[in-house]
This record gives structure tokens, sequence and C-alpha cells, in this order.
């Protein structure tokens, strides 16, 4: 009897903090106050306003080039709608040609690029199209990704070149794109941008998997030595543990677009190139979840709507015009939650990597946590990223090792 009640009590609890959570208020997406002028502002500083007051307050983001990935879905669609609605010329770069028309036959300010992030030689392709097609890109918005989910457990899939999907789809074909997009934003833009949908989820590793594994050679005492790719990067390859794995390739993923923004920032800063990270927080995409089931609409109802508050970072970090690289502070967000960077800490201790299956179980609790208490905390700023992401040498040694790995198409 004793034992019935408690567990009535317990389910009780947990039934009323989900009633809570789910009914606690979103935050509003505070357009008219903060991000138009900062749009504004922005439009007027690359010289694309134009004298007619209607035109500037009706589409002030007319004249504007801005390239999209994923734009058929979640964050990427409900970006490209609002920026296309406003006049921005949108890119919108996505693998299903039905809904790509279909945005098109929407807002005519839309430009639908066909690719299969899976692949890179269809991510070239893409490229090629707008290299030849257009003369000006302003910003890219590399914000395509996957989650692979339960599946990886099962199935072992990789890209078409066989990397490891997670990171091929959500970093190296992101990786290729922008590096064949650069010399076209650099020669017809004035503040050339590259705003990278990460996530804080990102914190949840230290890089070890993104590190180059250095072997030897061929057996001569002068042989020079030979490094094998990320672990992150191999099929099955990550350190992650069974039911884990997918969530730690999906992290390796996110901390690799950090890296590949703090290089672009550093070889392309005198060019006048910015190239900053973003997390939305939990939005309601399709990431994590199916469409149409009810946890999909559960997981909905709990997090930031993708047309509303979830833009909040992207279009902070598009038309923000302070340099935040010298404070290291360069990580926009929607949501501070206090005490995430000793959680992180936490996570990091070198002790802590030799019991992998607890690391990668504490790695889901936090991801659990942001989950719950995101809403609480809303906040649009910039903080800093994780510790491990300002690792130099990683981002060196990535960086160079993805140029080499997609050497064919540039």
């Amino acid at each position: 009897m004793v034992k019935s009640s408690s567990i009535w009590c317990a389910f009780s609890l947990v039934v009323a903090l989900a009633a809570f959570i789910l009914t606690f208020p979103n935050p509003e997406l505070d357009w008219d106050d903060t991000h138009l002028p900062n749009a504004q502002r922005y439009m007027q500083e690359l010289e694309l306003t134009t004298t007619s007051t209607t035109t500037n307050k009706e589409y002030p983001l007319r004249g504007l080039v801005i390239a999209i990935t994923g734009s058929t879905s979640g964050i990427g669609l409900e970006l490209t709608r609002t920026l296309s609605n406003l006049g921005a010329t949108v890119l919108a770069i996505g693998r299903s040609s039905t809904k790509l028309e279909r945005l098109f036959g929407d807002n005519p300010n839309v430009e639908p690029v066909l690719a299969d992030l899976n692949d890179l030689a269809s991510v070239s392709t893409a490229s090629q199209h707008i290299l030849q097609r257009y003369n000006q890109l302003d910003v890219l918005v590399n914000n395509a990704g996957i989650h692979t989910g339960f599946s990886g457990m099962w199935t072992r899939t990789t890209t078409k070149q066989g990397y490891e999907p997670t990171f091929g789809v959500n970093y190296l074909s992101h990786f290729l794109l922008t590096e064949q997009l650069l010399p076209l934003m650099i020669r017809t833009s004035k503040k050339p941008k590259v705003v990278q949908i990460s996530s804080s989820f990102h914190r949840a590793v230290d890089g070890s998997d993104l590190g180059l594994v250095v072997g030897g050679g061929d057996g001569g005492g002068d042989t020079a030595q030979k490094s094998s790719p990320p672990i992150a990067s191999v099929p099955g390859g990550s350190h992650g543990f069974l039911l884990f794995k997918s969530q730690r390739q999906y992290a390796n993923s996110k901390l690799a677009q950090i890296y590949h923004a703090r290089s672009l920032q550093k070889r392309y800063h005198t060019a006048g190139v910015t190239a900053v990270s973003i997390c939305p927080a939990w939005v309601g995409t399709q990431i994590g979840s199916k469409e149409g089931t009810w946890m999909h609409t559960l997981f909905k109802m709990a997090v930031f709507p993708a047309d509303g508050y979830g833009l909040s970072s992207i279009l902070h970090a598009i038309f923000d015009d302070n340099d935040h690289s010298e404070n290291q502070d360069d990580f926009y967000v929607n949501t501070n939650i206090p005490g995430i960077e000793r959680m992180e800490t936490f996570l990091n201790q070198s002790w802590m990597y030799s019991l992998v299956p607890i690391r990668d179980l504490w790695g889901s609790l936090f991801a659990g946590f942001l989950l719950i208490a995101e809403r609480f905390f809303p906040f649009y700023g910039t903080v800093k990223s994780s510790h491990p992401s300002y690792n130099e040498r990683h981002q060196n040694e990535l960086y160079e090792w993805s140029r080499d790995a997609v050497s064919e198409w540039l």
C-alpha cells in the first residue's frame, strides 16, 4: 500500500511538472523593437537601403542576398519565410525540389537551389549553380542538420563519400559549401558573414573525436608521420557508448562547426569576413522526433517555436555588427541557464573519460536539463562557448584535414 502511494505521488509530481512546463508562456520574438532596428542599421552599413521610406518600412531587407541550407523545414523554413517576406533574396538550399518550388511559389524572393548534403558532389554542383547565376552573396547560414537517433544503434550508414552521416551532413558538406562561396562573398559584399547553426550540446564533448590521429610512417627513422581522419568522421568510430553514440556524433558535428567558424574568423578577418556560431536551443523542428507523432506534438509544446522566439539568436547573429571574438563571447544563444558552465566543467573532468557510459549518460541528462529549463531563462545575447572549442590546434588540424577531404571539388 505504501509502495503504491509512493508511485502515485511520484507520478503526480511528474505530471504536475510537465503540465507546468507545457503551460509556462514562451517568450515572444521581439522583432519591432530589437531585430528590425538592428536589421536597418545593418542594411545602412551595407549601403543597400533605398531612398523610399515606404520600401524601407515594408521591405527593409531589399537588396540583401542570403543563402540558407535546410530551407524546407524547421528553423531554416521559418528563417527563409521571415527574411524573404521582408524583401531579402533568399537562396533556399534543400534536397526536395517539390518543397523548394512550393517556397518559390509562395514568395518570388526565394530562389530554389537543389542540393543533397549527404553527397559532396551535389553540394559542389549547388555551389557552382550559385556562382554562375548570382553576382552577390552577403550572408551564408549553415543550418541544415540531422540526428540519427536510436537508428544509429542498429544500422551503420555513410554519406556518398563514406563519412559518418551526422559529421558529413552537419559539418563537412557545409565546410565545402562555405569554402566554395566565400570568394563570391568577399568580392561582392561589404560585410560578408557566415553563421553556423551549432548547439549548446557541443559542451558534452571535449574535441578528442575531432583531433587527428597521428601514426607512424613506413618504418624509416626519418619518415614523415601520417595522420588518420578524425574519429568523428569514421562510420561507427565515435567513442560514444551504444545508446548515446548518436548523441555524441551530433555533439561532435556541432563542435566541428564552431571550430570551422573560428578558423574562418582567423583566416579571413582581414578580408572583412565575420564567422559566428549560434545555438537556437531546443526548437520545434523534426530533429529528435518525427513530425505527426504524439511525441512530436508534446515536444513542440515544450520548446521554443521555430516561427517565433526560436529565431532570435539567428537574427541577432545575422544583424549584429559587434565583434565579440576578442572577448571570446562570440556564441549567440536564446537562453542562458545559470550553472551551465559548471556542468560542462564536470563533464570535461579527465577521469570522466575513463567512464565513457557514465559520461555519455551525463551528456544526455545535460540535454534534458536544457530542454526543461530553457523557457524559464530566455536570453538572446552572446556567451562563451565550451572551453575545448577554443583549442586552436584542433581548429587548425580539422580545417586542414577538411580542405584535403574536399580538395576534389575545390
